[in-house]
Order: C-alpha cells, then sequence, then structure tokens
C-alpha cells in the first residue's frame, strides 16, 4: 500500500508536468506577448460604445508594431435560442505607444469585410521589449434588435490574436442609468 501511494503521487506529478510542459511550449512559440490587457467601455445610451483598450505587449523579435482587429459582425446566441447578427460600425479615435501619440500606419478590411484591421506603429521604426499602447475608438452597434429589454453585447478581447497569448486581463463596463444586477449575464469563449 505505501508504494502504490508512492507510484500514484509519481503519476499524479508526471501528469501535471506534461500539462505544463506544452503550456509553455505554446507561449514561447510566439514572437511576442500581451503582457496586460485592460479594456474601459462606456456604453452611451445611442447603443455606442466608447472603448480604450490598454496593452502592454512585449517584443521578443523585432517588430513594427501590432495589429488589432475589431469586429465589424457579430452573432449573438441567447439562452432563449434566438440569435441576432449585430452589424458595427467602427470610428478610429486614436492611438498611443508609450503615451506618445503614434500614427496608424494602416487601417483597412479584411477580404470579407467583417473586421477592420488597425496597425499602430512606424513602418520605419522596429521595436523589441516592452511597449504600452492605447487604441480607444468607437464601436456603434445599431439599432437594440430586442423589444423587451436591452442588450449589451461586446467581445471584451474579441478574435484576432491567434498570433500570441494574453496573460492578464482586466476590464470596465460603465452602463448609462440603472439596472437590476439580478438580470446581468456573462458568457465566454474562446
Amino acid at each position: 500500500m505505501k508504494y502504490l501511494k508512492h507510484i500514484l503521487l509519481c503519476c499524479s506529478f508526471f501528469i501535471l508536468l506534461l500539462c505544463l510542459i506544452p503550456a509553455q511550449a505554446q507561449a514561447s512559440k510566439y514572437t511576442y506577448n500581451i503582457e496586460k490587457y485592460d479594456v474601459s467601455l462606456r456604453v452611451t445610451p445611442q447603443n455606442t460604445y466608447e472603448i480604450t483598450e490598454k496593452l502592454t505587449v512585449n517584443f521578443k523579435t523585432e517588430h513594427h508594431g501590432i495589429y488589432r482587429r475589431i469586429p465589424l459582425e457579430n452573432e449573438v446566441g441567447r439562452d432563449d435560442g434566438s440569435r441576432s447578427i449585430i452589424h458595427a460600425f467602427t470610428a478610429i479615435v486614436n492611438s498611443l505607444v508609450n503615451d506618445i501619440i503614434s500614427p496608424i500606419i494602416g487601417l483597412f478590411f479584411n477580404a470579407d469585410f467583417s473586421d477592420v484591421v488597425i496597425q499602430i506603429g512606424d513602418e520605419d521604426t522596429t521595436l523589441t521589449g516592452r511597449y504600452n499602447y492605447t487604441v480607444s475608438y468607437q464601436y456603434h452597434m445599431g439599432n437594440d434588435v430586442l423589444p423587451d429589454m436591452d442588450e449589451f453585447y461586446f467581445n471584451i478581447i474579441g478574435p484576432g490574436w491567434q498570433d500570441t497569448t494574453i496573460s492578464n486581463v482586466t476590464f470596465t463596463i460603465q452602463i448609462p442609468g440603472a439596472f437590476d444586477e439580478e438580470n446581468l449575464g456573462m458568457t465566454s469563449g474562446v
């Protein structure tokens, strides 16, 4: 029985080690990492989201900056089985790198017009090490599609970060007016 405990302990340690190795290998395969990602979001009564994202990015190899992909279309699935497709319009307000106004050297749509892509940086300057990025924009959600309730829907991080890892995420959401906290729900996904 004494040996069985040692064998189980060794097996548990080995399984834990196997789980940690792929995570470390995956983190090291990227050429940059987002070490901190903070999102402040203010919802206006007109269903416009005023968003400021602050990112601390650590470039392990030379880069010219970052690309931020913002979806222009979101499909919302609800608990009652209903679905909606939200078409949003994005207006870029500004971008900062290390608290200095940074040029947006590219602003374009991807091939199927589902995202606007912002390229922040300088094509003549390469970066390595840690840099702080601030991106501010407005996200116009259009008319509220639910007649019986107000709906807030937004991917805090969203897609488009497949080429990096994100270590620390914080967010603040400011809603106009009072709301019933009992009816508040959050979802998460990949």
